[in-house]
This record gives C-alpha cells, sequence and structure tokens, in this order.
C-alpha cells in the first residue's frame, strides 16, 4: 500500500524543501493510513508534515476524537492543528455546508503554515460512492487525485492531493489492521438520512469494481486575460474543443472572470457556451459574469451589477494587509484611509493617464475595474507589483489555468500568479 502511496507523492511533490505539506487527518482508518504513509514519505523526502483535524461539532464524540489524533501526533513529535467549525448551521444541507467549511479551514490552515499542497484521506470507494449518488441525481463531484482547492478566496495557491484515490477502502483496512493501527468509525458513516451512507451501504462488501478512469484536465484554457481582469479567446478555439473540454473551459472561465466560489454547470452552461460558439454577435449573463460575442471573439467579464444586487463592493483598506476584492484582485495598500470600490460613475475623477489605461480594457470589464478612493473622495488606479500606493494583483488568469489542469505538480504553484503586466497596472 505504502509503496503506490510514495509514487503519487514522488510524482506531484518537492523532496528536500523546508516548506511543510499539511495532512488532513480525521482518526477515521483512511486519514489513519494517509498519515502513515506521508510519514514514510516525509522522512525520505526531507519534508516536515503538519497535521490538521477538522472538529466539524456534528458529533458528540467529535472534540475526542480530535484530541485522539493529537496524542497520536504528540507521540511523533509532528505540529497538530485543530481547526473547529464554528458559527451557524443552517436548517438544511448541513452535509455541504461541513464540506465547505472543510474546505475552508484547512486551505486557510495551509496558508497560514506556509503549506502549499494539503494531502486528503480519498479513496477509490469515494469515488465509486460519487458516480451512484450522480446516477441517484446529485451533483457531487468525484475527488480527484490532483486539484485546487474549492475554497475561494482562502484557497488561492493552495491544492489538494488524493494520494490513496487508486485504493479500495477494505484494502486499507486490512493493511491498517495488519499493522496493528486503530482507527475512528463516524457513525455519521452509516445513517441512513445520508445520501452518501447509502451509497456507502450500497457498494459495500464488493471490492471488484473500480471506479471510471479519472478524465484527463481539460488543459491550459484559450482565453487571454486583459487589462482589467477580462478574459477573451477566439470563438474558433471553443468551436475545435470537445464538449467537454469545452464545457470545461467556459465554467472555468465564467467563475473566475465573475469572482465567484462555484464554476457554473448543467443547462445554463450549455446554453452560454451553445451561445460563445455560435456566429454573429450576443450577449448574455452567468455566474456573476457578462459573456458578449462579438464576431469571431468572446470575451467574459465581472458583471457590474444586476438586479439581484450581486455586484462588487466597497472595502476599507487595512495598510500591510492583503485583502481579495471581488474574488479577482489581491489588493495591499501602503497608506491608511484607503478604500476600493469599483469604478462604475467615476471615470470622470481620474487622471488623463488613468483614463487613458482604463480605456485599454474591453467596455465590458471598465465598471468593475478596482479603484482606489481617498477620504476627501479622490481617486485613482491601483499598480502592479510593488511599486505605488496600493499594489493589485489579478487572480483570474491563475485561476483559471489551475482549474483547467496547468499546474500540476507543487513546483508549477510557485508561479501560479505569475502573468505578465498589463497596462493599466504599469507604474
Amino acid at each position: 500500500m505504502f509503496a503506490a502511496v510514495r509514487a503519487v507523492l514522488d510524482r506531484r511533490l518537492d523532496r528536500d524543501v523546508e516548506r511543510p505539506v499539511l495532512v488532513a487527518c480525521s482518526g477515521g482508518g483512511d486519514s489513519i493510513a494517509l498519515l502513515l504513509a506521508a510519514r514514510a514519505w516525509a522522512a525520505g523526502a526531507g519534508r516536515r508534515l503538519v497535521i490538521a483535524t477538522v472538529d466539524h461539532g456534528l458529533q458528540p464524540q467529535s472534540a475526542c476524537w480530535a484530541e485522539s489524533v493529537t496524542r497520536r501526533c504528540a507521540a511523533s513529535g509532528e505540529t497538530h492543528l485543530t481547526l473547529r467549525w464554528e458559527g451557524p448551521r443552517p436548517a438544511r444541507g448541513v452535509s455541504a455546508a461541513a464540506r465547505e467549511a472543510r474546505h475552508r479551514l484547512l486551505a486557510q490552515a495551509a496558508r497560514d503554515v506556509g503549506a502549499r499542497v494539503v494531502l486528503a484521506g480519498h479513496t477509490a470507494d469515494d469515488v465509486l460512492e460519487a458516480q451512484l449518488m450522480r446516477r441517484w441525481g446529485s451533483s457531487v463531484p468525484s475527488p480527484r487525485e490532483w486539484s485546487p482547492s474549492p475554497a475561494w478566496p482562502e484557497g488561492r495557491e493552495v491544492f489538494l492531493l488524493r494520494p490513496l484515490i487508486g485504493l479500495r477502502r477494505i484494502a486499507i483496512r486490512e493493511a491498517l489492521v495488519a499493522l496493528g493501527e486503530t482507527w475512528i468509525e463516524d457513525p455519521a458513516n452509516a445513517s441512513p438520512l445520508s445520501l452518501r451512507a447509502r451509497a456507502r451501504a450500497h457498494l459495500a462488501g464488493d471490492s471488484s469494481q473500480d471506479p471510471a478512469p479519472e478524465p484527463p484536465p481539460a488543459g491550459l484554457s484559450p482565453f487571454d486575460e486583459g487589462p482589467a481582469g477580462e478574459l477573451a479567446s477566439d470563438r474558433s478555439s471553443l468551436v475545435a474543443a470537445s464538449d467537454a473540454v469545452a464545457r470545461a473551459w467556459m465554467g472555468a472561465a465564467l467563475v473566475c472572470a465573475g469572482g465567484g466560489r462555484r464554476a457554473p454547470r448543467g443547462e445554463a452552461l450549455d446554453r452560454i457556451l451553445s451561445m460563445a460558439r455560435g456566429g454573429g454577435d450576443a450577449a448574455s449573463t452567468l455566474a456573476g459574469a457578462r459573456i458578449c460575442r462579438e464576431g469571431e471573439r468572446v470575451t467574459i467579464a465581472r458583471e457590474a451589477g444586476d438586479e439581484r444586487g450581486a455586484h462588487p463592493q466597497a472595502l476599507l483598506l487595512e495598510p500591510g494587509v492583503p485583502i481579495v476584492w471581488d474574488g479577482r484582485f489581491e489588493i495591499v495598500a501602503r497608506e491608511p484611509a484607503l478604500k476600493v470600490r469599483p469604478l462604475a460613475g467615476a471615470m470622470s475623477k481620474l487622471t488623463r493617464p488613468d483614463r487613458e489605461a482604463v480605456m485599454l480594457a474591453h467596455p465590458l470589464a471598465r465598471p468593475a475595474t478596482p479603484l482606489i478612493e481617498r477620504s476627501d473622495g479622490s481617486v485613482f488606479l491601483p499598480r502592479q507589483g510593488q511599486a505605488g500606493v496600493v499594489t493589485a494583483q489579478s487572480l483570474v488568469k491563475a485561476r483559471l489555468d489551475a482549474a483547467c489542469g496547468a499546474t500540476d505538480h507543487e513546483t508549477a504553484i510557485v508561479a501560479w500568479r505569475t502573468h505578465p503586466e498589463h497596462p493599466k497596472f504599469a507604474a
């Protein structure tokens, strides 16, 4: 078992670097196997592990389970973090909310300790269960071996690696028993109220099934980024791609340009893709983004505002503290009393150079361009890089490339946000 896991870790991770790897460990059988395998690999790879347990607070024993992982890590001299899901819980959809909270907490913990990769203990059974749940009508996605964190913006520059994804749960349990290991069994895994638990029960005892092969990543998208975070592509690239690849590109482009958290799916996405592939001029909106087809060119930009009030918000900037504004730009101020807001309605206040810079962006993108406002009402554009009172780093293109599978190794995350400077942000 460990040999197969080590092969995955060697293929995806760096060796002999100080940066830690975060290991998600609940204390269950899969995560204990992951922890043991990660330890064996890290000892030979010169890597440090930080172990994190998410306490969702959904079971009376959850705090005790987290403490058991703490004791296990203390015995091995490892750093252990307990991450608690706090705040109100939804009346419905608790499982989905817990999953989102788990990803958010793990991503933030990874950023806090300087890790770029989170190891998770998903197995081939998790893939089979997801496939079965989708046949039953669920929209749950299948876990992939390697993918960007689904938490946004907390998960920017953080990737998930699931090195057990090719192993069946029964084989993992047999290996743990042979090693004399024990683990926690969460009673929620057997609850008939849970669709996941019903899928698990349906598959129990059948070790002959293998999940369908993981589809390859969509690959580098044809979309280029403009000076205000807009994305543009030739229509011919979308027409030439297979439906599955074009759908993946379009869904990722919409959520990245729109700054949202979830890529659109289903009939709404198919409708937008069909429009983009068509001829002539057309426009529509989806996922907080506006898509415009002008002849042979397709442009996607943040929608400046709509009847639902889904528009970029003004935020006060704290000097020296990076914030992600509108899900699209990481902004850092170096002076107090500055606010970031959308440009809409303030074009006449700009200096001539700033107005000229804004005009380089597509008209769709101009209203949602980030603008900095002083307490006296004067405004200016942020700058890219380290120069300027306020700097802004676009996250749009790098997020898009990551979503489409262009980042396939820990080393590549170093350049996750690197892209050419755009005219708007020139010093």
